[in-house]
């Protein structure tokens, strides 16, 4: 939904509209514009993560290089959050699955 590649997204939403439909495209537009928005006033008003959700993203957060960002210190680090981060990656996926089934 968002990048620089004019091209490639302009074919990423023709598909996703002809393979799920008009209402999917305006659905996903909406998701990710509600959490652009909510993740914006998060890091205006230094709302930390929730420890759970620190600890399943410490890989996708070091990856993205998520720590030069100037919010990313409204959330305190620890030592036991890192280890913990570690021993919980393999459940992360099983975990995201099981929740999405709660969330529809």
């Amino acid at each position: 939904m968002l990048g620089s590649d004019g091209d490639r997204l302009g074919q990423t939403r023709r598909r996703l509209q002809q393979e799920l439909g008009p209402a999917a495209l305006v659905d996903a537009a909406a998701i990710v514009a509600t959490f652009e928005q909510m993740d914006r006033i998060a890091d205006a008003t230094g709302i930390p993560l929730d420890t759970v959700v620190d600890m399943v993203s410490q890989d996708v957060q070091a990856e993205l290089g998520l720590a030069m960002f100037a919010s990313s210190h409204n959330t305190p680090s620890s030592a036991i959050g890192h280890l913990a981060a570690r021993l919980l990656a393999p459940l992360r996926a099983p975990m995201m699955r099981l929740a999405s089934r709660f969330l529809r």
